[in-house]
């Protein structure tokens, strides 16, 4: 079967970029954007906090409740001797129409009342997912980088050696455009009878489109063969 090779690098090129696009750069954008709605968070419940009373209010109404959502409480609370009518944008599963609760309310603002009860909880969720989205896409952008730096490294140095393909496998781990990389696994012996195997990272190809019965391109370290690069596109079309 015919294959362009240089279609088939192309995309694979893409496919890279698209990976380390979405699961690198664009979960690291989440995890500061997350990290950064977590400290304003935190800042503003305090800033609240500090020009806010507290008081009691009952729970009138929960509006929009179903099974799946645990709907808006509407509440009754009184400030200087008046009654007045607030929605909260924080809902616990405790909370039902009846039920006497504490909030705050703003000294300049009275219509301003909030449950801070769950402020707390709220900061800590977002940084822990803050740190999460943005440790994997980090981690994702790093180990990408120090990969391509070691290629060019053993490149530089000129040494390869001619393996045998033998196992052409999914990486069913890793997902992009549709598609799954494959990973090369192949087997060289040198001219003293040592034998080495290798197997490459993942690659953006098709299992097709390694050519049958030619030989892979591996870069190696002449002090420490561990470290090694499969040239998979040395074995394209």
């Amino acid at each position: 079967m015919y294959v362009d090779r240089e279609k088939a690098r192309a995309r694979g090129q893409k496919n890279n970029r698209t990976f380390v696009l979405i699961f690198g750069w664009l979960f690291a954008v989440v995890g500061v954007t997350l990290m950064g709605i977590g400290v304003w968070v935190a800042r503003d419940s305090v800033d609240f906090k500090k020009r806010s009373v507290t008081t009691q209010a009952v729970i009138v109404a929960m509006q929009g409740k179903t099974k799946d959502n645990l709907g808006t409480p509407v509440v009754h609370y009184v400030v200087d001797g008046k009654v007045l009518q607030g929605r909260l944008t924080t809902a616990t599963s405790d909370m039902r129409p009846g039920v006497q609760i504490s909030v705050r309310y703003d000294r300049n603002n009275p219509q301003d009342v909030r449950y801070t009860g769950s402020d707390g909880l709220v900061v800590i969720v977002l940084l822990f997912m803050g740190l999460v989205f943005g440790g994997m896409g980090t981690l994702v952008i790093v180990m990408k980088k120090r990969h391509s730096n070691k290629i060019d490294r053993l490149i530089a140095g000129g040494y390869y050696v001619q393996a045998d393909v033998t196992n052409i496998e999914l990486d069913e781990e890793t997902y992009a455009r549709g598609r799954h990389p494959i990973i090369l696994s192949c087997r060289y012996v040198d001219p003293q009878g040592r034998v080495y195997l290798f197997r490459s990272g993942s690659v953006w190809y098709d299992s097709h489109e390694v050519a049958p019965g030619r030989k892979v391109r591996v870069y190696m370290d002449r002090t420490n063969p561990a470290s090694y690069y499969v040239d998979v596109d040395s074995v394209i079309g």
